[in-house]
This record gives structure tokens, sequence and C-alpha cells, in this order.
């Protein structure tokens, strides 16, 4: 056995890595159904909980489905044990909404995905898990500049779409954009604590300013967002935390990596 395995055995149990072995068999099935859906109704229980619409050609619904993610942010979501207001910004399909979706102390998800065929799944999956009447989807990306924006995108890789950099093997899709003014509108529930989720692929510290210039930013009480040590902004971000006030630690598996999640909370004043 791998050793990655059973580091991830130890760290996450042998229960999840059964569900992950269930995922494996899935790719047999579909060699004998000659790649036809698993399910009749063409979604999935991911290892996460919630159904997803299965969407194999993507590695971002097959890490979603097989918990590639790990299990720190989707506990923490659905486990937090107050009253909260969940953004999700690049919310692709939608995991973490759904997540925080089936919280019953979460009140209110908003989802912002800009691509549109990415915006139809996250759509289809809040839809089949029915948690239409808590997440609230926008098919926009948040950014300093509102309206006309291009947007790097590989169908094979829908987790990679990125404003900022252009990846290998990826197209140009035409995306909307909105700023802080109209991020300062979306509905946040009252007497919630509001949790944020940031993965923009680059564009974080952009969103980080823009959220700075809301009038519900104050009320922000953790960030999860994707940091890269390397990043020419890596620096200006931790400053940014460190200035309003929250605390943070990295996510991540192995202490080599560069790049990982860092989850960051609003310290008592």
């Amino acid at each position: 056995m791998p050793v990655n395995v059973i580091d991830r055995i130890r760290r996450e149990g042998f229960i999840s890595e059964l569900i992950r072995l269930r995922v494996k068999s899935y790719f047999l099935i579909r060699t004998l159904r000659k790649n036809a859906f698993i399910s009749k109704s063409g979604f999935l229980k991911s290892y996460y909980g919630p159904y997803i619409k299965e969407n194999w050609s993507d590695i971002t619904f097959r890490f979603c489905l097989r918990g590639s993610y790990g299990n720190f942010y989707s506990n923490f979501l659905k486990n937090f044990p107050e009253k909260y207001t969940f953004i999700d910004i690049g919310a692709n399909q939608g995991i973490y909404s759904l997540v925080a979706g089936r919280n019953h102390n979460c009140l209110l998800v908003n989802s912002f995905e800009p691509i549109p065929s990415t915006f139809l799944l996250l759509k289809a999956n809040i839809n089949y898990n029915k948690l239409s009447h808590k997440i609230n989807p926008f098919k926009k990306a948040i950014h300093s500049s509102a309206g006309k924006l291009k947007m790097s995108f590989d169908a094979s890789h829908s987790g990679s779409a990125s404003i900022a950099r252009h990846q290998n093997n990826s197209t140009e899709s035409s995306i909307e954009s909105i700023n802080f003014e109209a991020l300062d509108k979306i509905c946040i529930a009252e007497n919630s604590k509001i949790i944020v989720k940031i993965d923009v692929e680059g564009s974080e510290e952009i969103v980080l300013n823009e959220l700075k210039k809301t009038s519900f930013f104050k009320d922000v009480y953790a960030i999860y967002l994707e940091y890269d040590e390397n990043g020419v902004t890596s620096k200006r971000i931790i400053k940014f935390l460190e200035e309003n006030k929250f605390s943070y630690k990295p996510i991540k598996d192995k202490a080599s990596k560069s790049q990982y999640n860092i989850h960051c909370l609003r310290i008592k004043q």
C-alpha cells in the first residue's frame, strides 16, 4: 500500500478510504457501460455527502466525488455550531455550498461561479439536493473591474479557471464580473456570522480588496482561500490579513508544498 494512502488513512480514517475505493469501482462500471452515467438520475453521492451531477471528463468533479480536497474545510462548514451566512466565491460545481447548505445553522448561501457551463452544473446540483431555498447562485466573478472579462477555462479541469493566468490546454471564456458595489447588495442573514471561501486561481488579493470595501466586511468571521508562498501577491495577502485582524493557519498535507489553503479567523477584539 502506498505511503500516501497509509498517511491518509491515519488522518481521515479507514471508512473514508473505503468511500474512495467505491469511487474507483465506478470507472470499471463506466467501462462496462461504455462510458454511460453510473446512476439512472445522472447524479452520484460525493465523498462529502451531497449529490453531484456526473461530469466524468472534468477532474474537478472526480476530486469532489473521491474527496481529494481533504476533510478540514468540509467538516468546518458541516459542523459550524452558530448561525452563519456562507459566501462561496469561485463555487465551481458547488460542493462547499452544498455542504454548508445542509447544515441547519447555515441560514443562507451566496455562490459565485462565472463560467456558463460550470454554472449550469452548480444550479443542477443545488436543485437536485433540494437547496434552492437556501442557496443563491450568481453567474458572476468578483473583480475590481465590473463588466465583461476574459477567463481562461479548461473543461477537463474546471477548477483551474482563472482571470489572472492562462492555463495550458485552456480556451478563453467571456464572463460577467461585479465589483464591491454589487457584492455589497447580496443578502446576508440577520444575526449571523459571515464565512467566506475564495478559490479564484490567482485573483485572491483582488477579491479580498473588493470584499473589504463592502459594508458587511466587518462581520466576516472566517475566510478560507488558496495561498501560494511563491506568488507575487503572497506577502500582500498576509499583510492584508494581519492589518484586518485575522489569524491564519496553513491547511496542507505535506510540509514541502508551497501552494495550499489557509484558514483565517477574525481575532476577537
